[in-house]
């Protein structure tokens, strides 16, 4: 079974507009990389809807085994505002984004299961509005390698890295060649294979 490589995101920034009996709810989503870069952008929408009731919000980052998802209500029921914002995005497996829902209160109470809706149908509209502009994109996952190489072996290894398709930087380290290739993940191990038979074993993997 082939290795998954290849992840699900937004590409910069994506907004929508819902109302629902007075209220009205301004969605707003942002690539991040991070958690960090999660919360950054949580507090610059704060500062930006400063006058809001609730400035709810859901976010996943990493890839694979290692994703981290985690929401917040912001002062509305407990489970009615952030769980189903992240659960959106959980069911359209995007991730290495965060959604933040504002809300204005419009004078009318919509209760647990209202809110649910609300919030959650607010990034589903998001979502479908970034799908329509070409905003969702397939992002690959990659790994770096690092080796040593005598410059006379060094084309060959240029010569596989071109046929991985694989991004390289070049330095020079002790009168040989250093090189840092970006590789599928999961081609790292058939790349490795071929920088040793290019090679004759004559290189050193850090």
């Amino acid at each position: 079974m082939s290795e998954v490589d290849t992840f699900l995101t937004i590409k910069g920034d994506a907004s929508s507009l819902l109302k629902e009996k007075g209220s009205k709810f301004i969605g707003s989503a942002f690539h991040v990389q991070d958690e960090q870069e999660a919360k950054m952008n949580l507090e610059k929408i704060k500062k930006k809807y400063h006058d809001a009731t609730h400035n709810c919000w859901a976010y996943r980052v990493g890839h694979g085994d290692k994703i981290i998802g985690l929401s917040g209500d912001d002062g509305e029921p407990s489970g009615s505002a952030g769980a189903p914002m992240l659960s959106v995005i959980e069911g359209a497996e995007l991730t290495n984004l965060i959604v933040i829902v504002t809300r204005y209160f419009g004078g009318t109470k919509l209760g647990v299961g209202g809110l649910i809706r609300a919030y959650g149908g607010c990034v589903k509209l998001l979502i479908e509005t970034a799908k329509g502009s070409g905003t969702i994109i397939e992002e690959t996952i990659r790994e770096d390698l690092t080796l040593l190489i005598d410059y006379p072996l060094l084309n060959n290894v240029l010569r596989v890295a071109s046929r991985f398709k694989a991004e390289v930087r070049q330095d020079h380290e002790d009168g040989k060649a250093l090189v840092t290739v970006s590789v599928r993940l999961s081609e790292v191990d058939k790349f490795r294979s071929a920088v040793v038979d290019a090679s004759g074993g004559n290189v050193l993997f850090r």
